[in-house]
């Protein structure tokens, strides 16, 4: 009797065990946010230019089955707020370079900083300026198969938009 109550008790706490493993599936992909996105833009006499950083977060699952390797960088594209798109932005790592590999259970954020090369038409900067706009990052890694993936930005004002 004593050992059948112990086994019952044994088996009762191994179910309590089981309901308490955290089975996300991020824990075995690579999630990326984009995050400290600060944009200006900035009037001259012949052209108007975009400038500006943003941090691009990785983060792989303590249980993906190896490393993760992103092979480029992101891509970077400007969406306004009713997700219309928006000009695409030419933008380098301040921090990391590419081909980036992260282990598993690895955390990075690589800054990004526009370049001088993000100039805007009447058209682009009336839209910029119309409200919140998002940065969408596409990219592609290992641990998805290659796969193309995108994450966005919250929206955020981009400054320098005054008459």
């Amino acid at each position: 009797m004593t050992h059948t109550l112990t086994l019952v008790l044994a088996a009762a706490g191994c179910l309590a065990c089981l309901a308490c493993v955290d089975t996300s599936p991020d824990r075995v992909k690579l999630t990326a946010t984009v995050g400290a996105v600060d944009l200006s833009v900035t009037k001259g006499p012949l052209v108007t230019s975009l400038s500006g950083t943003l941090s691009f977060g990785l983060s792989v699952g303590d249980l993906a089955s190896g490393d993760d390797v992103m092979a480029a960088a992101p891509t970077f594209q400007l969406t306004s707020a009713g997700e219309q798109a928006g000009p695409g932005i030419d933008a380098l790592p301040a921090s990391g370079t590419f081909p980036l590999t992260l282990a598993s259970g690895e955390t990075r954020a690589v800054v990004f900083s526009l370049t001088d090369q993000n100039t805007l038409d009447a058209a682009e900067l009336s839209s910029l300026c119309a409200g919140p706009v998002r940065v969408v990052a596409s990219f592609r890694d290992s641990l998805s198969g290659d796969r193309a993936t995108s994450v966005q930005s919250e929206p955020v004002t981009v400054k320098g938009c005054s008459p």
